[in-house]
C-alpha cells in the first residue's frame, strides 16, 4: 500500500522522486542559510538554519521511508 503512493506516477515521475528532489533543494537551502551565518554576510539567524535542518532531517527521513517501501514490502 505505501509502496504504491511513493511510485504512484505524477506527470509521469515517481512521487518519491517529487520527494527527493524537495529534500535536495531543502539541504542546499540549509546549507546555504549556514554559510551565509559563518560569513557574517545575512539577515538569517540562527534559529533559521537550526528549523531548516530538522525539516530537511524530517523530509529526508520521509523520503527513505517510502523509497524503501519497495524493498521491504510494505
Amino acid at each position: 500500500m505505501i509502496k504504491d503512493l511513493a511510485y504512484l506516477p505524477i506527470f509521469g515521475v515517481p512521487a518519491v522522486a517529487y520527494g527527493g528532489l524537495a529534500t535536495l533543494i531543502l539541504l542546499l537551502l540549509t546549507a546555504y542559510v549556514g554559510h551565509s551565518i559563518f560569513s557574517g554576510k545575512t539577515k538569517y539567524s540562527i534559529k533559521a538554519h537550526y528549523w531548516l535542518a530538522r525539516i530537511t532531517i524530517l523530509f529526508a527521513v520521509i523520503h527513505a521511508f517510502f523509497a524503501s517501501s519497495a524493498f521491504l514490502k510494505f
